[in-house]
């Protein structure tokens, strides 16, 4: 069992592996391997395995007289990397499995969803080189958010105040300070709660449950995406309400 993840940010390719083994006295084994860099081609992906394999004792020598079975999800570069193991059969993960049953025999059979996930599509494609223009648009957010929280700490401010004239506080009172509190520096984190997204999230097709992540972060990041596509002139790939 094998699934393969690209890392976002340097664009490196990493694979998991776990393999389940059946040994000659019918007991099984299942091993959990560490998850590490790799190519991502197929034939490179299949030389990660067999040295994966073989540091457990696996070596091919091994392997050419055992039954060999894959699981992992449909994408051709896995397939390959399948018949280069000279696997017997390959299964479909089950979660892609449960991915292909929604997507393509649900989702896509209604023209008016499959069009909408499209035009979803294609906002993050075209945003997806110019994340820094979305990032803009949330430092704005954050700006205006911390001038409101400061209005609001002004305004109590002047409350506190206004109570000091009518009820002076004494000398010898304690001597705790009613001085007003406000941060240097406010993250995005700290002006907009609850946002559970900081970037757009693509679809991908061998990825379950990506198309849901992919339009909950285009609602939380609704008003920063409209602006951007507006700065960039993608006027054509807004929105409209009834969308």
């Amino acid at each position: 069992m094998f699934d393969g993840q690209s890392d976002k940010h340097n664009a490196r390719h990493f694979l998991g592996i776990r393999a389940s083994v059946i040994a000659d006295n019918w007991s099984s084994m299942v091993v959990t391997l560490p998850c590490k860099q790799c190519p991502q081609d197929a034939a490179g992906i299949n030389e990660h395995i067999a040295a994966e394999l073989s540091d457990l004792g696996l070596t091919p020598d091994i392997l050419k007289d055992k039954l060999t079975f894959t699981t992992h999800d449909g994408a051709s570069v896995m397939l390959k990397t399948s018949r280069l193991l000279n696997s017997k059969h390959f299964q479909h993960c089950c979660s892609y499995s449960l991915h292909l049953l929604l997507m393509t025999d649900g989702v896509n059979k209604i023209p008016a969803l499959k069009e909408l996930l499209r035009q979803c599509k294609n906002i993050v494609t075209k945003l997806h080189f110019r994340g820094y223009v979305v990032e803009q648009e949330m430092q704005k957010t954050c700006a205006i958010e911390t001038v409101s929280k400061l209005c609001s700490q002004i305004a109590a401010a002047f409350e506190i105040a206004s109570c000091d004239k009518n009820m002076p506080v004494l000398p010898d009172d304690d001597k705790g300070s009613d001085e007003l509190l406000i941060t240097d520096s406010v993250s995005v984190e700290q002006a907009i709660p609850g946002r559970a997204y900081r970037r757009l999230q693509p679809e991908v097709v061998t990825r379950w449950n990506s198309a849901l992540e992919m339009v909950n972060s285009l609602l939380s990041l609704k008003n920063e995406v409209t602006e951007a596509l507006k700065r960039t002139g993608n006027y054509d790939l807004l929105l409209k309400t009834l969308d």
